[in-house]
């Protein structure tokens, strides 16, 4: 449930993150992978965790980490 919590406040942290200035928006993706990640430590198999990670490497440029 813990995984869970975190994927949703990461995805609001993402949609947030789209008025931000590009270097500021870059931050606010980083630090939601950081989110994210210990979503994942908490619950490796957590589909909505991983979904938006790949969201995020997306809007980072890393397509094919997306994958």
């Amino acid at each position: 449930m813990k995984a869970r919590t975190q994927a949703l406040q990461a995805d609001g942290d993402l949609e947030d993150a789209k008025n931000l200035a590009p270097e500021q928006k870059r931050e606010k993706i980083l630090e939601v992978m950081g989110t994210l990640k210990n979503a994942l430590r908490t619950d490796p198999y957590s589909a909505q965790a991983t979904f938006q990670m790949a969201v995020a490497y997306a809007w980072l440029g890393k397509q094919k980490c997306a994958l």
